[in-house]
């Protein structure tokens, strides 16, 4: 229904006002009344119906622009630059922008900060899909300056170079419930101020750069969701940051987490976690609390020398892998929850040439076990009978805070090696599949120790290839 209104002839918009016959609606905006069906590119359309918008008052619920659920062309930026906005895109389905964009250029653009008394926009989006018209990871999706208080509910960022880029006070925003996929980079703030930015049962997969980078924020927030598999190293990147009951899947390379200073991590499980030969967590900075109530893999955290006041608490591995906690622990607590707590002032890295036990696996005792020296320290030990083979080294006296480190850089898949300390196990690793870990394990204080690497496995022929196995007395394995 239109209605005519001689006083509004000049502001034809060609979607509300057509020379100054006026559509009569209530609520939201339709963005197709603005998109003319001869365009071959949607965002004319949708720019106009932004600039309508920001004659209408802030609070009014018609600052709502409707997408009905399609695909839509974007082959030009989209500005939102209206001072104090309130404007939320949202479809009854989902709506697919699509990014036809110069690579130089960003698909959406939400920026008010001119003059040092700049104001805030609010710009929400609910089941919006941002996409890239031809995959591969070349354009830029969302650009956010001083974008504050917003919630962004079931969207979808995917095949981006860069998903989105929220900086200059971009703070106190939501993300429920969306997915970033096969971008290069999933979350950044470039100037490094958005703070206090909540997400929310999020997912992240096949991200090939960083699916989160916090570096330089203040204090955001990742509660639940999952990154899945296949997403590149490192997943995440923290500073004064909290993840919380978060799950971590399989990396294609290096470590899940990077954690810089004054982060909270709790309560998140990390499914294989560091299965390249490469830390879950990695952590770089100062005064984090690192709480994993879940891991399997390869190592779970590595701690830089240089990071202090951190504390760490690993809980109910993999029973079948045990984890490695690496190099100096310097002022840094950290509590081991499978075989030993570590609470450590100051520890000593452990060189090649002190291990308590011979670094020649031949010359130890062998039980129903083939030992043979295949290159520089690494041995092929396989079973020689059907019974579980071992080989063993005694030690004469009494020893405090006994550690061990084993290497390994290849495992038959019906075989297991476990680290035995009169016969207790203290470690294991886990069969197939897993091209090269280590473990360090604190054992406690033993009077005349054996120390035996078996084989657990009832079948003739099976084994390991090991690189080496180091024994120390109260000290940490490098």
């Amino acid at each position: 229904t239109f209605i005519y209104d001689s006083t509004k002839v000049a502001d034809d918009n060609q979607g509300t006002n057509f020379k100054g016959w006026i559509r009569q609606y209530d609520g939201s905006v339709n963005v197709k009344w603005f998109i003319d069906s001869i365009d071959s590119s949607a965002d004319i359309g949708i720019q106009k119906a932004i600039n309508y918008l920001s004659t209408i008052n802030y609070f009014n619920s018609s600052t709502s622009l409707f997408f009905p659920a399609d695909v839509y062309t974007i082959t030009n930026t989209i500005n939102i630059t209206l001072a104090d906005a309130h404007i939320t895109f949202f479809s009854d389905g989902f709506a697919t922008l699509n990014n036809h964009c110069a690579t130089s250029d960003w698909m959406i653009k939400v920026d008010y900060s001119t003059g040092a008394t700049a104001n805030f926009i609010q710009f929400n989006m609910k089941n919006i899909i941002l996409d890239d018209f031809s995959p591969g990871a070349t354009r830029k999706h969302l650009y956010t300056e001083r974008v504050i208080g917003s919630t962004f509910e079931n969207c979808f960022f995917q095949n981006a170079d860069i998903a989105v880029d929220m900086n200059k006070d971009s703070n106190l925003n939501s993300f429920i419930n969306c997915q970033w996929r096969a971008n290069r980079l999933g979350f950044k703030s470039t100037d490094g101020d958005a703070n206090n930015n909540v997400f929310t049962n999020c997912q992240w997969r096949y991200n090939t750069g960083t699916s989160v980078d916090f570096t330089g924020t203040g204090e955001n927030r990742i509660i639940g969701g999952d990154f899945e598999p296949h997403n590149a190293s490192p997943v995440c990147i923290l500073s004064t940051s909290i993840v919380k009951g978060t799950r971590f899947e399989r990396n294609i390379q290096g470590e899940v987490i990077r954690v810089l200073s004054r982060c909270t991590v709790e309560a998140s499980v990390f499914s294989d976690g560091g299965t390249q030969s490469v830390p879950a967590v990695q952590v770089n900075g100062n005064n984090n609390n690192i709480n994993l109530i879940s891991w399997s893999g390869a190592e779970a955290i590595n701690i830089a020398t240089s990071a202090e006041y951190n504390k760490i608490r690993v809980q109910n591995p993999n029973p079948l892998v045990t984890y490695k906690i690496i190099q100096d622990f310097g002022k840094n607590t950290v509590l081991a929850s499978d075989t030993a707590i570590h609470s450590l002032s100051k520890t000593t890295e452990f060189s090649d040439n002190e291990s308590l036990v011979p670094s020649d696996l031949t010359t130890w005792t062998a039980s129903n076990m083939n030992v043979t020296k295949v290159g520089t320290e690494e041995y092929s030990i396989t079973n020689s009978t059907t019974a579980i083979g071992s080989i063993s080294y005694s030690l004469t006296g009494t020893f405090t805070d006994l550690y061990i480190k084993l290497s390994q850089i290849a495992h038959l898949v019906c075989g297991r090696a476990a680290i035995y300390v009169n016969d207790t196990n203290v470690g294991s690793l886990a069969p197939a599949m897993e091209y090269r870990f280590g473990v360090a394990v604190a054992v406690g204080t033993f009077t005349d120790p054996i120390i035996k690497l078996k084989i657990v496995t009832d079948i003739n022929g099976c084994g390991s290839t090991i690189k080496y196995i180091r024994v120390a007395e109260g000290k940490i394995p490098s």
